[in-house]
């Protein structure tokens, strides 16, 4: 079981390289395009977590701290995906 969610994740991994690729092609590669990949990726997070969550919003203090940090993470992952991806050109 533990096999096949590193092959999941890989996956997913290799599909979100697709997906910034394409993006980077219609967007550009600067700063601003990776914000916006950002933000269109986190919207679309937001809505299948709260669909999947039955449409309930909790929270504490220390998960929204741990999702701030997440998201500054996931801010550092696209830009250097970006960069990454602009460098290959």
């Amino acid at each position: 079981m533990n096999y096949l969610l590193v092959f999941l994740v890989d996956i997913l991994l290799a599909l979100d390289f697709v997906l910034q690729k394409k993006y980077q092609a219609d967007a550009g590669a600067d700063v601003l395009a990776g914000l916006r990949f950002n933000m269109l990726s986190g919207l679309a997070a937001t809505v299948i977590f709260f669909a999947a969550t039955g449409f309930s919003i909790t929270f504490s203090a220390f998960s929204l701290l741990c999702a701030a940090g997440m998201a500054l993470c996931l801010i550092a992952y696209t830009l250097l995906g970006f960069q990454i991806l602009r460098e290959a050109n």
